[in-house]
């Protein structure tokens, strides 16, 4: 597929740190930072591009992992999370209403249909 993306796999290294506190129960903490979160097992850049892939090329989930060569899973729970950080539709107020062609076109076909004389036959 020519202009799609190279994706190069890697290894990423976080820091453990030990606790010896006895009172604590938990003795090792794993390194968190803003692009790795805590028992993330992908970046948000790569999220974040899955993402746009699936909404800017129109493709299904399936042909956007295949692509990028990850999982389904991983490109169906980016747009899973993705569609969480949307607005709530039933509070949007618009701010400018559009009208359907196709529908104000069928409507005035079926006005030019109607009998113009006051003439209509029944059937039967």
């Amino acid at each position: 597929m020519s202009g799609a993306p190279s994706w190069s796999r890697g290894t990423l290294a976080k820091y453990r740190f030990f606790c010896d506190q006895a009172l604590y129960p938990r003795r090792t903490f794993a390194e968190s930072t803003p692009q790795v979160p805590c028992r993330a097992r992908s970046t948000r850049r790569l999220r974040d591009a899955l993402v746009s892939a699936v909404i800017n090329s129109g493709r299904a989930a399936a042909e956007t992992a295949a692509a990028h060569g990850v999982s389904w899973r991983l490109v169906q729970d980016a747009l899973n999370h993705a569609a969480t950080l949307l607005p709530d539709v039933d509070r949007l107020q618009p701010r400018m209403l559009g009208i359907d062609e196709h529908g104000s076109a069928r409507c005035a076909s079926s006005m030019t249909r109607r009998p113009t004389s006051g003439n209509a036959t029944s059937p039967g």
